[in-house]
């Protein structure tokens, strides 16, 4: 699936091999994207990406919602970020 915002831009994909899903995710600097999974907004689990003023200050986080409220970090971190300058 290939989902484009104003400036931003992210992809999913199945790799059969690991069996994991990977994001390509674009954020446009000093902004931030999340994708939640769940039926509702609570008790899901997050996926928050945020750009900074350039790679370095950037950063993906395994958060968990529990409420209708800003998620918390999840307890079990279970992603692999790599942050690139475009």
């Amino acid at each position: 699936m290939d989902y484009g915002a104003k400036g931003g831009n992210f992809k999913i994909a199945f790799n059969p091999t690991t069996r994991n899903l990977e994001f390509e995710v674009l954020v446009p600097r000093n902004t931030w994207f999340g994708i939640a999974f769940g039926p509702n907004m609570f008790n899901v689990d997050v996926l928050w990406f945020s750009a900074g003023q350039t790679a370095q200050v950037s950063q993906a986080l395994d958060m968990f919602a529990f409420a209708r409220a800003p998620p918390k970090p999840d307890d079990r971190q279970d992603i692999a970020f790599r942050a690139t300058d475009v």
